[in-house]
């Protein structure tokens, strides 16, 4: 690359040669940059080249992807009815505790029934008891 002191001594060469408007004119079509990093036509072509083959295999990537996501999107689909499955069983489980829950419910009341009469039960034969033993007792003392 041309430094910049070369540059200005160029400019004052040509100026006392052209006049400085002349030389202001050729300075402004010399390139101001690095010539190795202008890129040329057989540069453009082969970046155009590399850029074809990674737009191939972006759209390769991107078909693979596609088909990954349609096999992720098939899993959730069996995933949501098995969720399903789950949640119908669970609703009929639900259905049988009510089930159980009102027999229960109705055993008690039975259990609370029979409760009654055992109750009524126990004292009529504890009073029958009574009688009995106060009979013999009045045999033995009407005996004696």
């Amino acid at each position: 690359m041309t430094s910049e002191a070369a540059r200005a001594d160029l400019y004052t060469g040509l100026a006392e040669l052209l006049g400085p408007e002349r030389a202001e004119t050729l300075m402004n079509h010399l390139p101001s940059f690095d010539p190795a990093e202008v890129a040329t036509r057989s540069d453009i072509a082969e970046l155009k080249a590399v850029m074809g083959e990674f737009k191939t295999e972006l759209v390769s990537l991107r078909a693979d992807m596609n088909a990954r996501f349609e096999q992720v999107d098939v899993g959730f689909k069996q995933v949501d009815r098995r969720f399903e499955q789950v949640d119908r069983r669970f609703e009929q489980i639900d259905a049988r505790f009510v089930q159980v829950d009102a027999r229960f419910v109705h055993m008690d009341a039975r259990f609370d029934a029979l409760s009654g009469r055992f109750d009524r039960l126990f004292i009529a034969v504890v009073a029958g008891l009574f009688a009995v033993v106060a009979a013999m007792v009045g045999v033995i003392f009407t005996s004696l």
